[in-house]
């Protein structure tokens, strides 16, 4: 019969629920598009290359400064993971990203992507380890795919969680962990402020002490 495909009633009562789980399972494919695949294998290939033309000649400091770099993305990695399981819960057990509620703690109270961060120095760590410019030439465009992953992010998130996380936007910064600890400390200190106005204008009663 030519083209014409059959489908049974079967195949029409699966594809009902999935249909109607809309458009969250479009945002959950798209965390696999293609920047994800382009950012992750750049970064396979540098750091492969990193190691293969690695020269004698190579200086020494920026060799250890790429490692301390590496130490501190694996710590921003590891502690953003940490985070999100424990306080932002996963609506999947096999997806800790896919958070039902929105994290503004810990390290997210610095910077609203530590995970893309921690991916960034990662980059930047193979550059100074590898210190070959065909290294840096394969790790630039991964870079710039993980720019525009943590904007994706950002424009999802927005979707999920609304004013909450336009809020959220406007507090913190995306990655700029210099202007997030300066902001995180600019609002403690407001908080801290307002607090103590809220106590002179509302002192305690004391009591006669029976």
């Amino acid at each position: 019969m030519g083209g014409t495909q059959v489908v049974s009633s079967t195949q029409v009562s699966e594809a009902i629920p999935r249909l109607g789980e809309g458009e969250w399972n479009v945002k959950r494919e798209s965390r696999h598009s293609l920047p994800h695949y382009v950012a992750g294998g750049s970064l396979f290939v540098a750091w492969v290359l990193s190691w293969c033309l690695k020269s004698s000649a190579s200086l020494r400091v920026l060799w250890y400064a790429g490692w301390a770099i590496w130490a501190v993305a694996m710590a921003l990695i590891v502690t953003a993971m940490w985070t999100l399981r424990s306080r932002g819960r996963p609506e999947a057990k096999t997806d800790w990203t896919d958070t039902s509620a929105l994290v503004s703690s810990g390290v997210y109270a610095i910077v609203r992507h530590p995970l893309y961060l921690g991916w960034l120095l990662v980059y930047v760590a193979v550059i100074l380890y590898g210190q070959q410019w065909l290294t840096a030439v394969i790790a630039v465009p991964g870079m710039g795919c993980v720019y525009l992953i943590a904007r994706q992010e950002d424009e999802r998130l927005v979707e999920k969680f609304g004013a909450a996380y336009e809020h959220y936007v406007h507090d913190v910064p995306a990655m700029n962990m210099l202007v997030g600890m300066f902001r995180l400390v600019r609002r403690s200190r407001e908080r801290s402020a307002t607090a103590s106005a809220g106590a002179i204008g509302n002192p305690r009663e004391e009591g006669n002490g029976g």
